[in-house]
């Protein structure tokens, strides 16, 4: 006999429950069912004690109302976060016919997405420990129970391990040699690691690289020790075999590399020419070094410039007054004053170039502000002004060198030649005041171009837009009637080359025999047509001649035209069929890497130095931390650029993995589809060759071209010139014709207010002007776009749904910049059968 009211539990029904179906919604989280007085039973809500009907005897209700309740209860703190606990999911394929699902929740899936997060965005082991965190994380997840810091370097540790035999496998797949950069690092103790990336062309003629290595250095260190660390890291990664060339960074110089180190290559004949272009200096730490020198020679003079600048933008008052004075001296300056920033030469660069444009008003400032004292003399003046003119080629050459993603090693060659030009030029010069100073500077590039100009001209003869004429050509400037005697020695060494990878590489096809069809020729398939004869008098016919080699043939061939957008590995990727043995000695040559630094510290004269809580930590942390999070990155963004650059066929169905995460892109549309759904409405534009827009401001009326000057002014002190701010300012805004504008475009005057308030909202985003430098030339179009329903909203697309901001964004933005401009309401999270949707790009 039941009393008046008897709680049951669930799973303890009697008899008569036991035949009922069994109750496994998730509102039974929630709610306990109660049975009453005549069988009837209800179900009591845990937050507010709320019953509601659920049954009486072998009927049965739903769940619908409690779950709606749920949702709505004053008491249930949850009752906001219903979306966790209530999923919408489809039963078929037909919209609207949905049901509530329960998502499963994963412990340890979800400590390795904790994991993820710490190795990728670089927190500190400790964050699982702070109680805001934990709240936080509980506020999202009650379910999940926090680890501590011991349990998440495990889980970080166990990931690193994961990814490292990933790699492993992908580098023995690789047909090619690997490149190994080395970089120093030290802690805030002075202690010193070893940094050791391998730069190598897959199988789809993609250049790649990752961290191979970070490992501390032993104290003493000695040249030895280097290289135990190398051979340590190519038996670890079994790639001994594999090595190519070892690029050092400036702490470290070619005597670094023990002899034990070639002698165990030698010995197997694992080098290439015989070890002499194993060793390559870093371009850009010698280029840094050479400028660091140049700078400290006339240091008292960039002292009084600086403390100029900072006199002058110390208050208000200050920069009014300093205004005043320029435009009294009517003073055509078009930058800005700025302060430079230690250990960024280029920041002093553009500090010293934009005071030059003032001299006039700091030697007058004097008289005008009795407080301001120690302006700079016309002395001292036109030495800045020489440096500056030798400074500009280096910034120039390095920017060139920072502006490209994944650099290949024939883009240096020429870039180096300018210098070594502009340096002889300055050095002849009688105008020079500083001449002992850059005759210096002048010995110390010609060390570096006669010990690595071998090996950068290797790399530009695999350019088929210059082979070996442009090293003609650039030898015949720098050593005249001596030229042809290092032309010599490059062509020599070339053919060297070759001929190593023509004995290693297995029955290459001779080029005079090459077609583009030879199955009939195949060895594996021999064709019984009775002409025996004939193919023994072709063997001894084509053995009786002299055939050409593929690279006699290629060096012959005419150069490819010279294209902006070349792209040198898909270039030798379509050649391979034609050259087998060049084209996979151009994989490796093309692979080598001749700058140890990344594009963002390409101007950094400090050196590289570990934070406070990365120096705390042991050294296999270190390593797996810093390891774990550049292959975690790679990951990230191969993921990322497959939805970019994937096809409207494959979008529908492919799988966006994302580390642990794997996500399937939904099938449903909101705005953009195919056939007669709803899209967006097509804007009208009109196309206008470049012929007609030659030059642009003199087609202008008077007002339009002080609306077009005040564009052009806004943009120059991006380090534009004005014929580039006026190829971009024609591209945004329809006075050239650009593909991404689709049919037609509206020429129409940009508005200075409008450019501005693009410019800054970029620079918000973290973009510098050097990437803004970057960016514009890339994407030009970007002026023209809608700030607030293309830029912002897509950025916000970025942030939201995909995760990506800072670093990240940043480096999503100068990769593919369009996807600022190519937007859909779908939120690029779609089949994307359309033509404007930015994950095409």
């Amino acid at each position: 006999m039941l009393s008046e009211k008897d709680t049951v539990t669930l799973g303890t029904q009697q008899s008569s429950s036991s035949k009922r179906r069994k109750t496994t919604s998730i509102v039974w989280e929630h709610f306990t069912m109660e049975t009453f007085i005549g069988g009837c039973r209800k179900a009591r809500c845990k937050y507010c004690l709320h019953t509601f009907a659920f049954g009486n005897g072998a009927k049965q209700l739903g769940t619908s109302h409690l779950k709606r309740h749920l949702g709505i209860c004053p008491k249930n703190r949850n009752s906001d976060r219903k979306q966790e606990l209530l999923t919408l999911t489809p039963k078929d394929k037909n919209e609207g016919n949905t049901s509530l699902s329960n998502p499963k929740f994963d412990q340890s899936r979800s400590r390795e997405d904790l994991a993820r997060m710490i190795i990728l965005h670089e927190y500190p082991l400790s964050v699982v420990e702070h109680p805001a965190f934990i709240n936080f994380v509980q506020s999202l997840q009650p379910r999940f129970k926090m680890v501590n810091q011991a349990t998440v370097r495990d889980d970080c540790l166990a990931i690193y391990q994961k990814e490292k035999q990933s790699l492993m496998q992908l580098l023995q797949t690789i047909p090619g040699r690997i490149s190994l950069s080395l970089d120093k690092w030290t802690t805030e103790e002075t202690l010193e690691y070893m940094r050791i990336t391998g730069h190598f062309v897959d199988c789809d003629f993609k250049l790649q690289k990752r961290v191979l290595n970070f490992t501390m250095l032993p104290y003493p260190f000695t040249r030895n020790d280097l290289s135990d660390v190398i051979l340590t890291c190519l038996t670890d990664w079994n790639i001994l075999t594999k090595l190519s060339t070892v690029t050092l960074d400036r702490h470290h110089t070619d005597d670094c590399i023990g002899s034990n180190l070639k002698d165990c290559l030698s010995s197997k004949n694992m080098l290439l020419l015989s070890g002499r272009v194993f060793n390559v200096c870093c371009c850009a730490d010698v280029l840094n070094l050479i400028v660091q020198d140049g700078l400290e020679a006339i240091n008292d003079v960039i002292h009084k410039i600086r403390e100029s600048v900072k006199y002058v933008k110390a208050s208000q008052a200050h920069e009014q007054n300093f205004s005043k004075l320029f435009q009294q001296l009517e003073i055509p300056s078009k930058k800005d004053l700025c302060l430079d920033v230690q250990g960024e030469w280029n920041t002093t660069f553009l500090m010293l170039e934009a005071a030059l444009e003032f001299k006039q008003a700091f030697s007058c400032l004097g008289s005008h502000d009795s407080n301001y004292e120690g302006a700079p003399s016309e002395d001292e003046w036109k030495k800045v002004e020489v440096l500056c003119i030798y400074l500009k080629v280096f910034y120039d050459v390095l920017r060139a060198f920072s502006e490209v993603t994944h650099p290949t090693a024939n883009l240096y060659f020429h870039e180096l030649w300018k210098i070594h030009m502009h340096l002889n030029h300055t050095v002849t010069s009688p105008d020079i005041v500083i001449i002992p100073v850059i005759r210096n500077l002048q010995d110390k590039f010609d060390k570096y171009w006669r010990e690595y100009s071998l090996v950068l001209a290797i790399a530009v003869s695999m350019d088929p837009r210059f082979k070996m004429k442009f090293v003609e050509f650039s030898f015949s400037k720098v050593y005249g009637t001596n030229a042809f005697m290092y032309t010599r020695v490059v062509i020599e060494a070339i053919r060297d080359l070759y001929s190593q990878y023509a004995r290693n590489i297995p029955g290459p096809v001779p080029l005079a025999t090459y077609n583009g069809d030879q199955s009939s020729s195949n060895n594996s398939f021999q064709i019984n047509d009775g002409l025996q004869d004939f193919d023994q008098f072709l063997s001894e016919l084509s053995g009786s001649q002299q055939t050409k080699s593929e690279l006699d043939q290629y060096l012959e061939e005419p150069l490819f035209p010279r294209n902006q957008e070349f792209d040198i590995l898909r270039w030798w990727k379509m050649s391979a069929p034609k050259y087998p043995v060049l084209s996979e000695m151009a994989r490796d040559i093309l692979a080598i890497r001749v700058t140890t630094v990344d594009s963002e510290s390409m101007f950094n004269t400090g050196g590289k130095v570990l934070d406070q809580y990365q120096s705390s930590l042991s050294p296999e942390t270190i390593e797996a931390l810093i390891c774990a999070r550049d292959w975690l990155h790679h990951e990230l963004e191969t993921s990322l650029d497959t939805v970019l650059n994937m096809s409207d066929s494959t979008l529908s169905t492919a799988p966006l993995k994302l580390g642990a995460w794997n996500q399937t892109i939904p099938t449903k549309l909101r705005y953009v589809t195919r056939g007669n759904a709803q899209c967006f409405p097509s804007v009208k534009w009109k196309i206008y060759s470049a012929a007609q827009t030659q030059p642009v401001i003199e087609v202008l009326a008077e007002e339009e071209r002080e609306m077009w000057q005040a564009c052009r002014d806004i943009l120059t002190p991006l380090n534009l010139s004005v014929e580039e701010v006026d190829v971009i300012l024609s591209k945004a805004f329809g006075w050239t014709h650009s593909p991404y504008w689709g049919e037609e475009k509206t020429k129409t005057v940009p508005k200075s207010d409008s450019v501005n308030e693009m410019v800054d909202y970029l620079k918000s985003l973290g973009i510098s002007d050097d990437d803004l430098y970057k960016l514009l030339k890339k994407f030009p179009e970007v002026l023209g776009c809608g700030l607030n329903e293309e830029l912002k909203k897509n950025v916000g697309i970025l942030e939201r749904h995909w995760g990506i901001d800072g670093k990240t964004l940043r480096s999503v933005l100068l990769r593919n910049p369009k996807v600022l401009g190519y937007n859909v309401d779908c939120e690029g999270d779609c089949m994307a059968q359309c033509t404007r949707c930015w994950a095409r790009f």
